[in-house]
């Protein structure tokens, strides 16, 4: 049977057919998607520009989770350390509390002081908890050990810490440096003349003496419970918190506790008897009270030489030792033999380095808040100077441990200038201003990628009233294509005979 249409119109015909089927597919595609096109080749002319833009949306999002994650941490190490300022504040207000009580006229004294020491322990635990604090598998306070708990209190009950630190001659750290553990001691830092082994009792005995010779004269003032060197900084080698005995004054002979010291002028307590400046006195400090129960000790440079080795300290008055081994042979230490220890570290076991986070391409925060910042350090180690023995005897603790809780809230450089200028104001304003600045870049980045997706959509999306216009339009054209193609098809000479 003959066709009117020759195969080459009839083809022609087929081949516009398709391009109005493709471009209905397409204009389906765009009404669907609501894109331009699904690669950018459809796109080409604003491809460069719109990769740019996607990488820099991807960047930003990144750094907003990444911020995200990190204003997370700050929350919660915000949290905790609001935690431990109640901590501080609730165990300070109970030890000013306890610190008004006369104990000579209250009908259970011993009571008394089991109660406060018990709060002290208790309050430890709460601070250890607190700074523990892990979230993701990371510890919070612990600096690049992320992996390793910050603080090590190995304690669980106070006769427990008592065992270790009786205070009646090993005595719970005084000094930051001590606290913090893995300090050397050496013969010219324990402030004695001599040293004598002793193999019979099993100690080391030391003879110590703060001479005028050191501090000059020394006077005494009740109304401000001071001592005063008449040579600058004669008394800096006494720490706060140490306590040191007077011997050869007028008035004064007795036992003092520090209570604050700028290396001239010691407060101390009980407030001294006024005593005009005199050189008279001999002030004897504890020499070996640093040394906790367990501590090791190393003697070097021995007349025996078999005495040249490292004991462990089974009991500590102060200023003689016992311990085991028994050194070798009974001898005084010569002058040119050296005797050190090393302190146990029984707070901080993360590091000091001090995590950055970068906020943005040109900007980096340091998030670093480690247990061992000084507001933190102060409060634990005034809690521990009145959970250790004997606090009956040495009431003075518990001043030294009020001013210092006090100072690790908020330091007054005045009052404490030795300690560590950082409180725990001073923490929480860190914290406050990081997050602000985290919180502010956020919305920075999130202002910036709000306009890039509107210019990303500006270059790749369709305008939909547009698209579907043209998909009817298209869709008319391809049925009237495909009525008009059937109907030719369809014609033959045969009709027309």
């Amino acid at each position: 049977m003959a066709r009117v249409a020759t195969l080459v119109n009839n083809q022609i015909l087929v081949d516009r057919m398709m391009t109005v089927r493709k471009r209905v597919d397409d204009a389906q595609v765009q009404v669907s998607t609501n894109k331009k096109s699904q690669n950018y080749a459809g796109v080409a002319f604003d491809s460069l520009r719109l990769v740019s833009f996607e990488n820099q949306r991807t960047n930003l999002n990144r750094y907003v989770e990444n911020n995200t994650t990190a204003q997370l941490r700050l929350k919660i190490q915000e949290t905790q350390v609001t935690s431990v300022e109640k901590a501080v504040t609730k165990f300070r207000s109970a030890l000013v509390t306890f610190s008004q009580l006369d104990l000579t006229t209250v009908a259970n004294p011993t009571q008394e002081i089991n109660n406060i020491q018990t709060l002290a322990f208790n309050a430890m635990k709460d601070v250890e908890f607190l700074l523990n604090t892990r979230v993701d598998g990371r510890y919070l306070f612990a600096g690049g050990k992320t992996d390793v708990k910050p603080v090590d209190f190995a304690y669980t009950s106070v006769s427990g810490f008592q065992t270790t630190y009786p205070g009646t001659g090993a005595d719970f750290p005084v000094t930051r440096a001590q606290q913090l553990g893995n300090t050397s001691l050496t013969s010219t830092t324990f402030e004695s003349v001599g040293y004598a082994l002793s193999n019979g009792a099993s100690t080391i005995t030391a003879t110590p003496s703060v001479t005028n010779a050191t501090f000059g004269t020394a006077t005494f003032a009740s109304g401000t419970s001071t001592i005063t060197a008449g040579t600058a900084n004669g008394f800096s080698s006494l720490a706060i918190g140490s306590k040191f005995t007077v011997a050869g004054s007028a008035s004064n002979n007795t036992t003092f506790t520090v209570i604050s010291n700028d290396g001239t002028t010691m407060t101390v307590y009980p407030a001294p008897t006024d005593e005009a400046a005199t050189a008279v006195p001999t002030i004897t400090p504890r020499v070996f009270a640093a040394l906790p129960i367990g501590a090791t000790i190393t003697i070097a440079g021995a007349t025996t030489g078999a005495n040249d080795a490292t004991y462990t300290i089974t009991a500590n008055t102060g200023n003689v030792l016992t311990v085991t081994p028994a050194p070798a042979a009974t001898e005084a230490l010569p002058g040119g033999g050296t005797i050190s220890a090393t302190l146990p570290n029984n707070y901080y076991d993360g590091d000091q380095m001090q995590l950055a986070h970068r906020v943005d391409e040109d900007r980096t925060i340091t998030l670093g808040i480690n247990a061992t910042d000084g507001a933190f350090e102060k409060a634990f180690r005034a809690m521990g100077m009145v959970a250790q023995g004997d606090l009956l005897n040495n009431s003075g603790r518990v001043r030294v441990a009020i001013n210092l809780l006090g100072d690790s809230l908020q330091h007054s450089a005045s009052a404490l200038p030795n300690e560590s200028t950082s409180g725990i104001v001073d923490v929480q304003n860190t914290l406050g201003r990081n997050a602000v600045i985290l919180d502010d870049t956020n919305k920075r980045h999130q202002d910036y990628m709000t306009f890039l997706d509107s210019r990303t959509a500006d270059m790749e999306n369709i305008d939909p009233l547009e698209a579907i216009t043209r998909l009817q339009s298209d869709s008319n054209t391809l049925e009237i294509a495909m009525k008009t193609l059937a109907r030719i098809s369809d014609l033959s000479l045969s009709k027309y005979i």
